[in-house]
């Protein structure tokens, strides 16, 4: 009676184990399957606001830089840096937009008020996601 009792036991408990680790490893996969897939949603909604950024600089003289919005979203006028000659320059102020709000609407121009000229000057103007435009100032 012993004989037929003890492999039963023994093939019931290698189904549980089995089971167990189909559990674990399905439980492990999903995991992994939602991480790959959460990295390629932030990649792929990243590379659509790459796509759809894009200024110009449409005038410099003095101590000013113009900027249109020539892409399809709106630009954060912080996410903006000027460079004269490779050299980091400030903003002193902004023309435009109105009072209180700090982005750049496609379409719109803003006139940057800087804290040094920019005459005899290559203008670099870098943007969100590394975009950059550069203007030669005679």
């Amino acid at each position: 009676m012993h004989k037929g009792i003890i492999p039963l036991i023994v093939a019931i408990i290698l189904i549980l184990i089995v089971f167990s680790a189909g559990i674990a490893f399905s439980s492990w996969g999903k995991n992994l399957i939602d991480i790959f897939k959460g990295t390629t949603e932030n990649k792929t909604k990243t590379e659509m606001k790459i796509s759809h950024i894009n200024f110009e600089i449409v005038h410099a003289s003095g101590t000013e830089i113009g900027i249109r919005n020539t892409g399809k979203i709106s630009i954060n006028v912080n996410e903006l840096s000027f460079y004269s000659n490779d050299t980091l320059i400030d903003v002193f102020s902004i023309t435009t937009p109105p009072s209180g709000t700090n982005f750049i609407e496609p379409g719109q121009v803003v006139v940057f008020n800087m804290t040094q000229s920019v005459e005899n000057s290559e203008i670099k103007v870098t943007g969100p996601f590394g975009v950059s435009k550069t203007f030669k100032v005679k």
